[in-house]
């Protein structure tokens, strides 16, 4: 009744809710698991209880072979329920470790599984390959191997030395998980997305799919286990792509419990597969028709959270921030569900990837008060992401934004108005420049109340500067702690690269310069190692290079040292045209020149590529006008000014804030400098 119908309620009342003397552990175990899913999960203490099952005494001898195979059998069964139990716990590398306990003498022997056995033992690999790829999810670099002994790869290869032609569902759900594994490593070490395992992806969900229609749907066969469908289907879709465009003719939705059901929750996941792969490939409106697909196939009510949080990445990755937001937030409103459903198939917690893509979400969108709390939430709830470094990051970065929005609403037009006229008998003799204090000066610790808190959103508020600078820190340790005694561990050093640069940032702010200093020309050091290469990578590595060159010459400003200032931006012999590279790099564009166009780039594209590209320059002149004047070298620092202006006028700054930017206040700095009080006043009314 519980393999035809799904209904754990019904099977439980067929079968005897009352535990006796005389039961066997069979009737014990399936009464007790019966029990659990009927209520839903409401039993807390059962996940503990299961682990400590045994189906047989170890000592006890059979001979029979039929008996040998049939205890075996409940052996496996039980520990793949005990497997699945703590994968949906959220503890998939204990589970990992439990099953591979077993199965990694059948791979590493290369043992042929008897037709009684495999597919268990089969499912329990989908398992050990569902833990993994879990696992590389939530962390960098690939595939993130649980047992050297026992990888993934040498797991998908003993799958495939099985005789799984009598098992159409396995077949197809090896061609899933070999998919989801080549999707896994589908970057290079450059960024760039790998073709061949791109390739490799669509070839095995071809084999899937054509499975599906000629072999599954056909037959109507489901198999004797549906816990793992669901398992691989939701997790394998976490952070696919998913949208209801338009209706299309489909048939109606399978229900939960049916065999049609635990069929279509396998297709779901091929079809969430080749969403994400038309994603990849830039082909968005594809990639949402078919998530709309895989949405009407399955009526499962608690997949709502998982297609909000699917959908606003799609709008994102579509640069329509709002309504990634709205949808987001709608994925944050969804109500919570337990760990498996009255069918006996597994509900993934998808809160972690809802809260931490929410928070990306606001990011993208300015909402930093809004980014800080989900990710703080996330990090606070989920022990995963509490160790993840780039999870830290996140907060310091809205902390950073909150920051820039408070100095901001302070550059009113009424402070923006920082020149004093200096008169003597009515006449004008001069011009005091007076610079507001944008930032909290002197050092506070981070937040001590709990991440997410009413008191720590209030301290955030209040110090943003100084929750940074402990998210930072926490992101740095955790890098640190992670290459230590861990050998072959690849390091995160964007995330490195980008903690130093973010904290050279906080300490200019907190007026800790020599500190900035040190930050910088550390960044630096590490990029002179770097070797010459391509892809979005290497253009932010070099973005992010030119950013700590800027902050090393204001910090060397502040600190007195003028010439050491304009090496920073000039290098040992003052080129001019280190300042022009300078700049592009820190426009981040990827190229040298105006003329290295892509190819394929829409005018307004090109427009904005030469917008930034004139702001950027604007940027690095005026910091080099402003080094150039500390030493004394007027004329050039003036020269240097004017054509900051000039770049900043072409770029489309704003005629309001034409009198706060800092070229103009470089130029009238030279001009007072050389007591020309009258041009410097022609300056500031030509500016109104």
């Amino acid at each position: 009744m519980f393999e035809s119908t799904g209904d754990s309620v019904s099977a439980l009342a067929a079968y005897g809710s009352s535990l006796n003397e005389e039961d066997s552990f069979s009737q014990i175990y399936n009464r007790s698991l019966l029990s659990y899913l009927a209520t839903e999960g409401e039993d807390n203490t059962f996940i503990d209880k299961i682990n400590t099952w045994k189906s047989s005494d170890p000592s006890e001898v059979v001979e029979d072979a039929k008996v040998v195979r049939k205890r075996k059998r409940k052996e496996y069964t039980l520990l793949f329920n005990q497997g699945l139990f703590l994968f949906v716990s959220g503890k998939q590398s204990e589970a990992a470790q439990k099953i591979l306990s077993t199965i990694r003498p059948l791979i590493n022997e290369g043992e042929i599984m008897p037709d009684d056995l495999l597919d268990v033992a089969a499912r329990m690999a989908f398992l050990v390959l569902d833990c993994i790829l879990t696992i590389s999810e939530r962390s960098f670099g690939g595939l993130k191997q649980i047992d050297e002994s026992c990888r993934s790869d040498e797991i998908a290869s003993w799958l495939e030395s099985q005789n799984l032609e009598p098992e159409p569902q396995l077949k197809f759900l090896l061609s899933l998980y070999k998919s989801r594994l080549d999707l896994t490593e589908r970057y290079g070490a450059d960024g760039k997305l790998n073709d061949s395992k791109l390739r490799a992806v669509k070839k095995e969900l071809k084999n899937a799919m054509e499975l599906f229609n000629h072999k599954l749907r056909t037959t109507g066969e489901t198999g004797s286990l549906g816990s793992l469908s669901d398992v691989q289907s939701h997790d394998g879709s976490a952070t696919y792509l998913r949208e209801n465009l338009r209706e299309r003719p489909t048939h109606p939705p399978a229900k939960v419990g049916s065999q049609e059901g635990l069929l279509q929750g396998h297709h779901q996941s091929a079809l969430n597969l080749k969403a994400q792969l038309e994603q990849l490939k830039g082909n968005a409106k594809k990639s949402l028709i078919l998530c709309t697909e895989a949405n009407v196939s399955f009526a499962d009510p608690s997949y709502d959270s998982l297609d909000a949080n699917n959908r606003a990445i799609v709008y994102a990755t579509c640069f329509k921030r709002h309504l990634a937001l709205h949808t987001a937030a709608k994925a944050l409103q969804a109500p919570k569900v337990g760990l498996f459903r009255s069918d006996g198939t597994a509900r993934c917690d998808f809160e972690c990837s809802v809260l931490a893509n929410a928070s990306i979400c606001a990011l993208q969108d300015r909402r930093y008060e809004s980014a800080y709390e989900c990710m703080a939430a996330c990090v606070q709830k989920f022990a995963t992401h509490f160790k993840r470094p780039r999870c830290w990051l996140r907060m310091a970065e809205a902390c950073i934004g909150m920051h820039t929005e408070k100095l901001r609403k302070k550059l009113t037009m009424e402070s923006m108005r920082t020149f004093s006229l200096v008169e003597d008998d009515g006449k004008p003799r001069g011009i005091v420049i007076n610079t507001p204090n944008g930032g909290d000066s002197g050092k506070r610790l981070g937040s001590t109340a709990k991440l997410g808190s009413k008191e720590d959103l209030v301290y955030v508020a209040e110090f943003p500067l100084q929750q940074a600078s402990f998210c930072l820190d926490k992101v740095m340790k955790l890098l640190r702690d992670a290459s230590i005694g861990a050998t072959g561990v690849q390091i995160d050093h964007e995330c490195l690269e980008s903690a130093r640069c973010a904290q050279a940032y906080v300490m200019l702010e907190l007026r800790e310069y020599k500190q900035a200093l040190f930050l910088a020309k550390l960044l630096l050091m590490d990029a002179a190692t770097k070797k010459e290469s391509s892809g979005l990578h290497y253009v932010m590595h070099k973005r992010r290079k030119a950013t700590a060159s800027m902050y090393g010459c204001e910090a060397c400003c502040a600190l007195g040292d003028a010439v050491g200032a304009l090496k920073f931006l000039t290098g040992e012999k003052e080129e001019d045209a280190v300042i022009d590279r300078l700049a592009m790099d820190l426009a981040g564009i990827g190229t040298n020149s105006y003329l290295e166009i892509p190819a394929n780039m829409s005018s307004e594209t090109e427009d904005r590529r030469k917008v930034r590209i004139k702001q950027a320059q604007a940027m690095v002149r005026t910091s080099a006008s402003a080094a150039t004047a500390a030493i004394g070298r007027l004329g050039t620092a003036k020269q240097l000014a004017v054509s900051a202006i000039s770049l900043e006028e072409n770029a489309g700054a704003p005629l309001c804030e034409s009198n706060g930017t800092s070229a103009r206040k470089a130029l009238l700095y030279c001009m007072l400098r050389e007591g020309n009080s009258d041009g410097a006043l022609a300056v500031l009314r030509s500016s109104r």
